[in-house]
């Protein structure tokens, strides 16, 4: 038999105010910094669990930030120093500053909960690297200056624009989008000489329409057991080289040429 005297514990327990609970759990952070006169600005977030949009300043700052977070995993960490005319912008979540990601990043906290909304110079020539965990992102790099980009995620959903021309050259563009899904678009604008995606286990699907001004780029997609979809505009003149085994296959739907083994071009390749 169960002592009476537990009973009005047992209910006690039961009244504690969902809503109180929930305005102790978060709490909203805005931050600008503004405008310097600089060269180059070297943007680096390490964000684990979150709802993400990155895309072009409205006013004339550096960065404008508004995070919705957890109180629990601790302030967002950003700084911001400059050494000559180069500008270092570091922000990162709670656990991603102490390395904790186990423990704090993915419990009790679902990719949605957090919001972040980072905004960025579009005036600065920006080298980004983007280190994401479970992220539901929008990545809009449109009327930024993209000179280097960098994004590796987890399990994560990623959409990412180019809705306009980069006017920089992006040097290096690197996507590793492990078991997440990975979706770009209009990367026929984002002006890279050279591209490389790594898939794993994920889906990654490649718009590469837009404003095509290098006459010679590169691109390598590597992927695990997941997939690859690239579309590609008819007028590019396209060399594909391609591993085909048992575990992957390549379908090509326009008219290539087999040159040999594993490599095909298009009949516009040497024009």
């Amino acid at each position: 038999m169960i002592p009476k005297w537990t009973l009005p514990l047992i209910s006690l327990l039961l009244v504690v105010p969902a809503a109180a609970k929930d305005r102790e759990d978060y709490r909203d952070l805005a931050k600008i910094i503004p405008y310097e006169d600089l060269d180059e600005l070297k943007v680096d977030v390490e964000i684990g669990v979150a709802n993400i949009m990155v895309a072009r300043a409205q006013g004339n700052n550096i960065m404008e930030a508004k995070i919705h977070y957890k109180v629990k995993r601790g302030e967002p960490v950003i700084k911001f120093d400059r050494s000559g005319k180069v500008g270092y912008l570091t922000i990162k979540s709670a656990e991603a500053e102490d390395g904790d990601h186990e423990v704090h990043g993915l419990h009790g906290l679902k990719s949605g909960e957090e919001r972040w909304d980072l905004r960025f110079s579009s005036k600065i020539p920006i080298i980004f690297t983007l280190d994401l965990g479970l992220v539901d992102g929008s990545l809009d790099m449109t009327g930024m200056k993209i000179s280097d980009l960098e994004v590796s995620s987890g399990l994560s959903d990623l959409t990412m624009y180019f809705d306009e021309p980069n006017s920089e050259k992006i040097r290096d563009l690197r996507i590793d989008c492990g078991l997440g899904e990975f979706t770009g678009t209009g990367f026929g604008n984002a002006n890279f000489q050279k591209m490389r995606v790594e898939g794993g286990l994920g889906t990654v699907k490649l718009d590469l329409s837009g404003l095509w001004r290098l006459t010679d780029v590169e691109l390598r997609v590597e992927v695990g057991l997941g997939s690859a979809r690239l579309e590609v505009p008819e007028a590019l003149g396209i060399e594909v080289n391609a591993g085909d085994n048992f575990l992957s296959s390549i379908d090509l739907d326009r008219g290539f040429l087999l040159i040999r083994d594993g490599r095909h071009r298009t009949s516009n390749w040497e024009s």
